[in-house]
């Protein structure tokens, strides 16, 4: 028998459109946000980001604080 991971509905990386959806804003802000260093993103391969859900929420909070 082996151990199988949970399913989840909200994976923990995001591609871009994800997180676009997710802040509700056009891909372009995303990508914006990552150049600026506001929003941190993991270079999967050369061409591919992909950002953790907890850093996306933490960039929410830091908002709200505001």
């Amino acid at each position: 028998m082996t151990a199988t991971a949970p399913v989840t509905d909200r994976p923990e990386l995001l591609t871009a459109d994800d997180v676009a959806a997710y802040l509700r804003v056009p891909l372009h802000t995303v990508y914006r946000l990552h150049r600026e260093n506001r929003l941190p993103g993991l270079r999967v391969t050369a061409k591919n980001l992909r950002w953790r859900r907890a850093d996306v929420d933490a960039y929410l909070s830091a908002l709200a604080d505001h």
